[in-house]
């Protein structure tokens, strides 16, 4: 076997490169269906099938890696565990799972970050147990949350017996299984991209994957690898032993001043792949704020990125915004042609006597509770496209909108942040995609964006432990900054706490 690792800085055509490779082999008379290309997320997945543009059917093993166990081993779908399985679970134990739990998951089988109630705990702890092949109790040591062990085991138990009883699998399930009971795949040649990211129980698994594989092409950035505190393996890519290295030699998006700041902060880091490349040209602005964000300035004509060290902090970031007018998107908080905003404008439209479809108008309905009428409004739109309206029977079109059409508190919520966006850039504002977007180091990777901001404050959990690491935190502040294109804004710490790294 031929073993290819490409290194790939950020901005610097990782997975493009992969892509071409993948179409030299295609060109070289490898059949695609014994090509493998390994995903770290099925978004990745459906990226790399769309560029290449062949037909997902001739694709067996275009997956994650949970995806190709999960065919390897015949699981039947509706066998795996899904949210409500999750819920009645925990309802059976008297355990809460979160409401976005299928959000706190992706759908990899990792967690997106530590989760806040107890039954996403029980199932991340497990999680990373096995991703790092360590035993429960020592990811309790580190557990940012306190948990009694004792409730945790026994819930654990609970959970393999509700399984067991309702013949339900789960994505750490699919892992061992294939690791005791999988077949290598039917594959000549393998891509495995964003190699970084991979755990050290993943890697088990690739190995007994390729073993009839040809050559093997391993694409990451150890720069990058900041996933270690879900169970990433932090060396693994970087010490895995290949025939060839490759290291991509241009940025197509930083800018000379940005790279020089990132290639300070990442160049204190003790083991790494050092990587001399060039860059998209000259200039990059790099300004400091000793401020909160409310004055940092916000342009209109290009994409900004807030990016906070923890998820917290973001609502923080919302309220700033929303006070500015500013349309944002993250945190949950996407407003911009969705059902809600689209529900709003059919009801302020039949108020000002304006006609509006009838899918729109059902959306009203949808709102207010009244699934019945919204259904039969559908089913007439569907009939004849062009019918419209511009009244509901039922409907105070007078009612101030904010809390008439809002189910809880937090739609009210929604509804006046949504009000003082409109107040400020009006319908056309809230109705296209923002430029302005919320998330955390962590959540930035793979992202970019014209102007970066970047919060330095942090909780107590990451002040410590970037003590006792500081190379973790070097990682993640390198992750921030190389997304920016052409100006990065760091603010200054406004606590005692904050990332070092940065500063």
């Amino acid at each position: 076997m031929i073993k290819t690792k490409i290194y790939g800085a950020p901005g610097t055509g990782k997975t493009t490169r992969m892509l071409q490779l993948l179409q030299e082999e295609v060109d070289a008379g490898t059949p695609v269906e014994r090509i493998a290309f390994v995903t770290h997320t099925v978004a990745a997945r459906r990226e790399a099938i769309d560029r290449i543009q062949i037909d997902e059917k001739k694709l067996p093993f275009f997956r994650t890696i949970h995806g190709i166990c999960y065919a390897q081993m015949g699981i039947n779908r509706g066998l795996v565990m899904q949210a409500s399985d999750y819920l009645d679970f925990g309802e059976s134990i008297g355990t809460r799972f979160s409401v976005n739990f299928t959000r706190d998951t992706d759908m990899d089988g990792l967690p997106y970050g530590f989760a806040h109630s107890m039954g996403n705990d029980i199932l991340s702890v497990r999680q990373i147990a096995a991703a790092k092949m360590c035993r429960i109790t020592d990811v309790l040591e580190d557990w940012p949350q306190e948990v009694d062990h004792t409730s945790m085991r026994d819930t654990l138990e609970a959970y393999r017996r509700w399984k067991e009883v309702n013949s339900k699998f789960d994505f750490v399930d699919m892992l061992q299984m294939y690791t005791h009971k999988g077949l290598p795949i039917e594959a000549d040649v393998m891509f495995i991209d964003e190699a970084q990211d991979l755990s050290m129980q993943q890697w088990g698994i690739v190995a007994k994957m390729m073993q009839k594989v040809k050559r093997l092409y391993v694409a990451g950035d150890d720069d990058q690898s900041i996933y270690a505190f879900i169970g990433a393996d932090r060396y693994g890519f970087l010490d895995y032993l290949t025939d060839k290295d490759e290291i991509l030699p241009k940025t197509w998006r930083l800018l000379d001043n940005v790279w020089t700041h990132a290639q300070r902060i990442i160049g204190g880091v003790a083991r790494r792949q050092p990587k001399n490349i060039a860059t998209r040209g000259a200039g990059g602005e790099i300004e400091y704020y000793n401020c909160s964000i409310s004055r940092v300035p916000v342009n209109s004509s290009e994409t900004t990125m807030f990016i906070s060290r923890h998820n917290n902090q973001l609502d923080d970031l919302a309220d700033e915004l929303t006070q500015r007018g500013i349309p944002f998107e993250g945190r949950g908080w996407q407003p911009y042609g969705s059902t809600a905003v689209r529900a709003i404008l059919a009801f302020l439209s039949m108020r000002a006597g304006k006609p509006v479809l009838l899918r729109e108008a059902a959306l009203v309905l949808d709102r207010l509770g009244n699934k019945p009428e919204a259904n039969i409004l559908r089913a007439k739109g569907r009939k004849d496209p062009s019918l419209t309206a511009t009244e509901l029977p039922d409907v105070n079109l007078q009612a101030d909108w904010v809390r008439y059409l809002a189910r809880s508190t937090a739609d009210i919520t929604k509804n006046q942040m949504i009000r003082t966006i409109l107040n400020s850039v009006g319908w056309a504002g809230v109705l296209e995609p923002p430029k302005v977007s919320l998330t955390t180091y962590h959540g930035s990777k793979g992202r970019e964006a014209d102007h970066v901001v970047l919060l330095t404050d942090c909780f107590r959990k990451a002040y410590d432990g970037a003590r006792l690491d500081p190379d973790d935190e070097r990682r993640v502040a390198y992750v921030g900054v190389t997304r920016a294109k052409n100006k990065l804004s760091i603010i200054l710490p406004q606590t005692e706490m904050y990332m070092r790294a940065l500063t």
